[in-house]
């Protein structure tokens, strides 16, 4: 069974976007079976916070936050932008497609 967790801050109408990948990735891995679930723990606030509320949904998913108390949104952001000049802007639909996979290309080489 291949099993999909979308979680989403912002609450996007992408659903059938994400079934449809989901089912190409079902049929490519040559799987039977596929289950899809869209989860919002946190809901995105500021406008260039994608990233950080990514890692904290990342976090709540894997227990992170459990023992631990979940930060401020622009808080916990700031904080991850302290001596990061090489960090990643993804600056949602400001950018386009290909210029975000170049630079993410270059930050994984």
């Amino acid at each position: 069974m291949l099993q999909v967790s979308c979680w989403d801050g912002l609450g996007h109408q992408a659903r059938q976007l994400i079934c449809r990948f989901a089912e190409a990735a079902r049929r490519i891995l040559v799987i039977r079976t596929l289950a899809i679930s869209f989860n919002a723990e946190f809901s995105q606030r500021g406008l260039h916070t994608c990233g950080t509320v990514a890692l904290m949904h990342l976090g709540h998913s894997i227990g992170y936050w459990n023992d631990r108390g979940l930060p401020d949104e622009e808080e916990w952001h700031a904080t991850m932008q302290i001596h990061n000049a090489g960090s990643l802007y993804g600056l949602g639909c400001h950018q386009g497609e290909e210029a975000l996979v170049l630079e993410l290309h270059d930050l994984l080489h």
